[in-house]
Parts: C-alpha cells; structure tokens; sequence
C-alpha cells in the first residue's frame, strides 16, 4: 500500500458530478412519498441499471465493481477524510431523498485515517439498489425500475429454490493454487503485520473505535463444519481483533464446542472485499441450520450463481479462504483472553451495547491485493446483502405452507416489519400465516397483512389498507415472542411484545362491513383502461422531472 499526496482527484470529482447530474436524476417528490416503490422512467442511456458490461456471477469484487460503473449505478467520491463521516452522512441522506432500493453504491479511491492517505478504494452500499440483484445473478435488470429488477431476480431464484426441492443448488467450491490466487499478491506475517494500515475506518463518533464489519468469517467445527458468518470485528492494535459473535450463533457454537474440548484457542480467518454471492450467503439466511448437518456455504454461493467458488488454502490456518478476495486475514481465537468491546451502531439504527467481554483475535497473517479495496457496512445507514434470494426463500417457504400468500416485503430502515399480502378466502388466514412467522423469525416484530389488491412494495397503498380496512378492536393480535438480542427495546434480551396487524378486508364473520365500497383508483382503471400508460407517455416531460421552475 502507498501513502499518496492529498491531491484531489479531478476524474473522482468529474464522476461524482456526473452521476449526481444523470444517474440521481429521479422524481424526488415521488422518491420520497413512496421510498419502497417509486419507479420512473428515466429517458437516454444513462438510466441507472443501463449499460453493456459483462452480467454475473463474478469472481471478484472489482468485476463486480465495474459492472456497477458501466450500468451508472456509482457515485464516487474521490478523496475521504474518515474523520469528517462525510461517508456515513451522504448516505444517510441518500437514503432520506431516494429510498434504499434507489440508491447507488458510493466509493472512495482515497482514505484518510489517522492522518495518513491510504491507496484502495472505500465502497459502501453496493448491493443495495435493486438492479445489483439482477446484476450479480446474471440477469438483464428491469431498464425504468429497480423495484422491477429485484422482483425479477426474486422470481429467478424462487425458481431455482422451488426446482430443487425447497432447497438452493450447490456447486462445491474449486480449489486453485496460490499462483492463481489474487489475495496472496502481498502476504505479510510475524513484525509485517500491522491491520491498522488498511482503510478499516470508524463508521460512526460513537462507536469504540475502528471496525471490520464486512468480511466473510471463516471457522470450523468437527461436527459442525464450516460455517461462513458476518460479526462485527473492534481493531483493537496491530494484531489484535474482537470478534463479536452473539450468542446462539454458529460462531458462537463452535468456540463454546472448542472450550468444552479444552481447547485454548481456535483457528479463524477473515475474508475482505469478497464477490457479492459469497457476502451474500456469509450474511443472510439461506444457509440456515435446519438439520445438525454441516451446511457447505461455498456450494450454496456457487449454486446461486450457477459457478464454483474458487478458494485457495489459507497462510497460516488450514481453512479455504475466498481466493480472488481482496483481503485475508487469518489467526486464532483467544478462548481464554477475554476483552471489552464495543459499542457499535448496530443494525436496528441504535447503539449496541458494550460488552465487557468477547472473544478476542490474535492476529498470524495477513494476504490481500496490490491496494485492496475494503467495503463498509455502514450498518443500518446503508444497505446490506443482496436481498432477492433471502426474500425468494421466505416467499416460496410462506406459499407453500400457507397458499394463498402472495407477496411479502421486508420494510428496509425498519427492521423486523414484514408487509405480506394474500388471496383471502376464508376467516383467521391473516393471523395465522402471521402467528407462525413471529415464531419462527425472532427478527419479525411489527407483521401487517393485506389483500392481494394491495402492492406490499407501495407504501401508501400498505398505509392505505391500514387506515381504511383494519379494525383494532378485532384485527390485532400483540403478544410475546422471542427476539434477537440486538432488539434495543428488549428488556431481557431474549424475547419483546410484538404486534400482527390485520389489514385485509375483513369478512362479515369477523366483524367486518357487508359490502365494502371498491376504490376510486380502480373504478378508473377498470373505466378507463389503459389511463396511467398514457398520462406515463403523454406527460413524462411533467411527471419525471426534478424541478418544474
């Protein structure tokens, strides 16, 4: 890594004018009235999700990367200062002005931490906007709707998922030589090592200090056998990490197994800058331990993708690591040198606590690229992992125990609220759909319920079914359920009063009116076929448009 001037760089700044002038030319007033669904049309060729490059999977991040470039879905800000959190704040209002799912990946080619310039690039946000589903699983994204591309990677997997018998594909990962592998360019062991020289920045003015907080963790067990997780990691000196896995995660699992054995330490590696399909799967739910089998995460990545994930054996612990990752960091697990660690602005958008002890991470070697690049979770600033295949998985498992479910959306920025339509034919569907999904997904909090005439994805028609078709006094049902132990309002930590909201039409057996009234906006389609199209046509130059002065 190289130390260069603080010169600006013009080619960054010309970039970022140039998307902030073509890509984020949307409807702002439309964005911001329905953050979940405002699709518009944007006219030439410059559309976010629009260009020629090369569609998934991808080996690496840089080619990732450069697909989001070519398809204008980057905004690049040349040099950062980590100190200013301008990064975090940009995407904050981001969010506020267009909605997650609209949103660009934001970089960096130049950080500033601790008064040095460090060469590699920063990014964040980069599988949030709907089109990045359809990008990294192959597929041709929706050209005028990133709500459309996503829908259309969700079906593609839910596909895949149904064909296999409930299951994704898997397609075992291939082994390369060193030779081959990007992330052994530079190795660095013994006095080489030194993790504070990498662009790990501290993501918010509370948090304790520099974090880790996007690598694939990689550890094994005899009976368990590997496992691919995201924890957040505290850098906590020069070889030195805190690795916070919580309690009941595999992770977790495997350094209570590895103490009960008597144990001292246990190896681990951490994988930076991975391809979007394996961050994907280190982060989501598809490899879910439904069984005591071990679960082959590589396979799953590759079986998305429909390619084998190539991995390389690592410096100096015997696991297969990512091999065209930017960055590897590899080590053991201190079963008995406990430390504190934390805060950290955790992911329900409010501080995690401190913890007096966690599981602390000396350091043996370090691998990565020439000027590797690092990615930042900016953890609920920005969004996560790809969501089409975690989102198809949900949906095909809710339609086929429950078949009249129709759509199910998770609410991003308000974690654990789920909007879920169905095809109601009979009374207490609502409820009982939503009753097992509370059980089963400690997450889930706030359950609302609407008719299949409602787009879950439109959050005024959700808002609207609330206000006009759920009634409180017989619609709701509020109990206690287990919850994750980042749940801030949890006063134990283990469970929190959760509440189901029955928007659906309510039946006459239910309390419900007789004969409820058909909306105005349907009258005038079903009158008027065709309207919307044409006022679409007719007066784009009106409706899709940033300033009317």
């Amino acid at each position: 890594m190289t130390k260069p001037s603080a010169k600006p760089n013009s080619n960054a700044d010309e970039s970022r004018r140039d998307f902030i002038s073509k890509s984020l030319a949307l409807p702002v007033l439309a964005a911001s009235a329905t953050v979940v669904s405002a699709c518009a049309p944007l006219a030439g060729s410059q559309r976010p999700g629009v260009g020629t490059s090369k569609l998934g999977p991808y080996k690496s991040l840089r080619d990732y990367y450069t697909a989001l470039e070519d398809r204008n879905l980057v905004v690049n800000m040349g040099q950062y200062d980590s100190s200013s959190y301008e990064f975090p704040g940009l995407l904050y209002r981001l969010v506020d002005q267009f909605g997650v799912p609209h949103t660009p990946c934001v970089a960096a080619d130049q950080v500033k931490v601790d008064g040095d310039w460090i060469n590699g690039k920063l990014l964040a946000n980069h599988t949030a906007n709907g089109h990045t589903n359809c990008i990294a699983l192959g597929i041709e994204p929706d050209p005028d709707c990133p709500i459309r591309s996503f829908k259309k990677a969700r079906e593609h997997c839910m596909k895949m998922y149904r064909e296999n018998k409930f299951k994704y594909p898997e397609i075992p990962p291939k082994e390369i030589s060193r030779e081959q592998a990007p992330c052994k360019e530079v190795v660095l062991t013994g006095d080489e090592i030194d993790i504070t020289k990498f662009q790990f920045i501290q993501g918010n003015p509370a948090d304790a200090g520099r974090y880790i907080n996007t690598a694939t963790v990689i550890t094994s067990d005899p009976e368990l056998g590997y496992n691919l997780a995201i924890y957040r990691c505290q850098i906590k000196g020069k070889d030195r990490l805190m690795v916070n896995s919580e309690p009941g995660q595999t992770g977790w699992k495997m350094f209570q197994a590895a103490k009960k054995r008597g144990e001292k330490t246990v190896p681990i590696a951490l994988a930076v800058g991975q391809d979007p399909l394996t961050w994907t799967v280190s982060g989501g739910q598809i490899p879910i331990r439904r069984t005591s089998d071990p679960v082959d995460e590589y396979a799953l990545a590759g079986g998305l993708g429909g390619q084998a994930i190539e991995v390389v054996k690592g410096e100096t612990t015997h696991h297969m690591v990512p091999a065209h990752a930017e960055i590897i960091i590899e080590g053991e697990v201190l079963l008995d040198e406990m430390a504190p660690e934390g805060p950290y602005h955790e992911l329900f958008g409010y501080m995690g606590d401190k913890k007096e002890e966690n599981y602390s991470m000396r350091i043996t070697s370090i691998t990565h690229r020439k000027d590797p690049w690092v990615v930042n979770s900016f953890t609920s600033v920005a969004g996560g992992i790809l969501t089409a295949p975690d989102n198809g998985m949900i949906l095909a498992d809710l339609q086929n125990v429950f078949k009249y479910t129709t759509d199910f959306a998770t609410i991003t920025g308000a974690l654990g609220t789920y909007w879920i339509s169905i095809k109601k034919t009979k009374p207490k569907q609502a409820k009982r759909m939503a009753r097992f999904l509370m059980k089963v997904a400690p997450i889930a909090k706030v359950i609302v319920i609407v008719d299949d005439d409602v787009d879950v994805y439109n959050r005024l028609e959700v808002l609207n079914a609330i206000s006009t078709r759920w009634r409180m006094d017989t619609a709701t049902h509020i109990d206690t359920y287990k919850t994750l132990i980042l749940d801030p309002g949890s006063l134990d930590k283990k469970t929190n009063v959760k509440v189901i909201i029955d928007a659906t039409l309510q039946l006459p057996e239910e309390g419900g009116v007789e004969n409820f009234p058909e909306k105005n906006r349907t009258n005038l389609k079903q009158g008027s076929p065709g309207i919307f199209e044409r006022i679409d046509k007719k007066y784009a130059d009106i409706l899709f448009q940033t300033d009317w002065s």
